[in-house]
């Protein structure tokens, strides 16, 4: 909207006036097709469609020339003259704090809209990032287990190691012994891999799981 132009004040409007106006007394400016759908074919006690107030069709409403001959002013008393000034700039001055008004409004809710639709967009983006953070969260618990648990069974193997090395460092042990040392394994609860390796009952079997350095 130009600074120099009226506009027109129906809500759903607000065109830029350039040529025929309607005029209520109580300062508020129409297109001419609002103005003709308003007031034209209306009866005589209406109301502005802007603020409500009561007017009276053939005295508080005028259809005017925005842009007048200057001539039509030229035969009017200088007095009379001074009043209609009085009064357009009275008109312009409320119309110029009505678009200001407008157009703070209108800015208003553009920046609300970008702010909400900011808003919106970092909410999602939270959420996405939660949802990111929860799934790493859950891998990382993932990995721990595992990690937990091949300690556990590196363990069990370095134990059932041990035991075998100490059993073949013994040579001669008996029969019982040899129960004694598997019975100590099946102690330790060993894994289902070690559990058969202990499922041997004799020396002989346990130099046949043996490295050929122990031979």
């Amino acid at each position: 909207m130009s600074d120099e132009y009226l506009f027109c004040n129906y809500s759903d409007c607000k065109a830029v006036i350039t040529k025929f106006i309607w005029i209520t007394r109580c300062s508020h400016v129409f297109c001419e097709e609002h103005g003709n759908s308003f007031f034209a074919n209306n009866p005589n006690k209406i109301k502005c469609p802007v603020c409500n107030e009561p007017i009276c069709r053939n005295k508080d409403i005028i259809k005017n020339n925005i842009n007048p001959h200057d001539l039509m002013l030229s035969c009017v008393r200088p007095d009379k003259a001074l009043d209609y000034v009085i009064t357009a700039t009275k008109l312009w001055s409320y119309q110029m704090k009505q678009k200001h008004k407008v157009n703070i409004q209108m800015l208003s809710e553009k920046y609300e809209k970008i702010a909400s639709n900011s808003m919106s967009k970092l909410k999602t983006e939270n959420n996405e990032m939660k949802k990111f953070i929860k799934e790493i969260e859950g891998e990382i618990k993932k990995i721990n287990a595992e990690l937990s648990y091949t300690k556990k069974k590196l363990w069990k193997y370095k134990l059932a190691y041990n035991n075998i090395c100490m059993a073949n460092q013994g040579g001669q042990h008996t029969h019982s012994s040899n129960n004694s040392l598997f019975q100590k394994f099946s102690a330790d609860s060993i894994d289902d891999d070690i559990d058969d390796i202990l499922q041997y009952r004799n020396l002989s079997h346990f130099d046949n799981l043996l490295s050929p350095k122990f031979n």
